[in-house]
């Protein structure tokens, strides 16, 4: 509940409420060849109430990453003294954020305040 001022023309009292429901699935798979060539796949769903109900499932986030562990090869012995791990690493992903939904946003609004005017006079 929030409250404005106490007293006076300025005084307010009002508040609110706001419910809403999120469901994500998370996957992942990851492969090693030799430990030296990797791979890596993650994708995640997101589904929630802010969404109309038709489109529920609003997000899909896939991402994707392919490494080579260079110092495991034969041609980096000599450095395996002073670098024992170097590994270069490509990745691409789709990233999202709910936060920046409100509820209902799927509605149109024809106006954008609430005022009315009775006896000629803006309320």
């Amino acid at each position: 509940m929030s409250a404005g001022a106490t007293s006076g023309p300025n005084y307010k009292n009002s508040s609110g409420s706001t419910e809403n429901k999120m469901l994500s699935y998370f996957s992942r798979i990851t492969y090693s060849l030799s430990d030296r060539y990797l791979v890596e796949a993650n994708f995640r769903a997101d589904a929630s109430s802010r969404f109309h109900k038709d489109n529920r499932w609003g997000g899909y986030f896939p991402s994707f990453s392919a490494g080579w562990r260079i110092s495991e090869e034969t041609f980096m012995k000599e450095t395996r003294s002073w670098l024992d791990n170097l590994k270069l690493r490509v990745s691409y992903g789709s990233l999202g954020n709910i936060n920046n939904v409100g509820n209902y946003d799927y509605f149109q609004n024809y106006a954008s305040n609430s005022n009315y005017t009775f006896d000629n006079t803006p309320r």
